[in-house]
């Protein structure tokens, strides 16, 4: 990351392993991050077309980055 983690409270005791960041991206890069979740989503269907739970969690995933990118679309407002 090129920025340090967000400042955790002081009585904050976790690790690193919770650290947050702020994580800035253009629609470019969440498009890609769709089309290749999109894309494991469908190497995760077997040839039989029934669903998996690999394929249900990278559906998931698509739906939640389709989000980001309407939001993206939108100008960051909802």
């Amino acid at each position: 990351m090129e920025q340090p983690p967000i400042e955790k409270p002081v009585i904050h005791a976790a690790g690193s392993e919770a650290d947050f960041f702020f994580v800035t991206l253009d629609t470019d890069v969440v498009e890609s991050i769709v089309d290749q979740l999109f894309e494991a989503e469908a190497a995760a269907v077997p040839n039989g077309g029934e669903t998996t739970p690999e394929a249900t969690r990278f559906a998931e995933l698509v739906d939640l980055w389709n989000d980001c990118q309407e939001y993206l679309d939108n100008g960051g407002a909802a």
